[in-house]
C-alpha cells in the first residue's frame, strides 16, 4: 500500500467515522515481482508472464471482497 497516494476524504457512501476510513482514502494497491535476467531471456516469456499475472487474481479477488463487505457493512 502507498500511504503517499490517498484521498483527503472517505469516498462519497462511506461513513467518514468507519473503521476502515484509511483504507477507504488509498487511491491504489499494488504487488510487485522481481523479474530475473533468466526470467526475462528463457524460453516461453509471453506463457510464464501471463501465468504471473494470473497468479494475482486471488489478490485481486481478496481485495475486491474487502471492499464489497465494507462498503455493505457501512449502509
Amino acid at each position: 500500500m502507498c500511504d503517499n497516494n490517498k484521498l483527503k476524504r472517505v469516498p462519497t457512501g462511506f461513513p467518514a467515522d468507519s473503521e476502515y476510513a484509511e483504507m477507504l482514502k488509498l487511491k491504489d494497491f499494488y504487488i510487485e515481482q522481481p523479474i530475473t535476467e533468466e526470467f526475462l531471456l528463457a524460453p516461453g516469456l509471453l506463457d510464464r508472464t501471463v501465468e504471473e499475472f494470473r497468479r494475482t487474481q486471488p489478490f485481486i479477488a481478496i481485495l475486491n471482497r474487502a471492499i464489497q463487505y465494507a462498503y455493505e457493512e457501512m449502509k
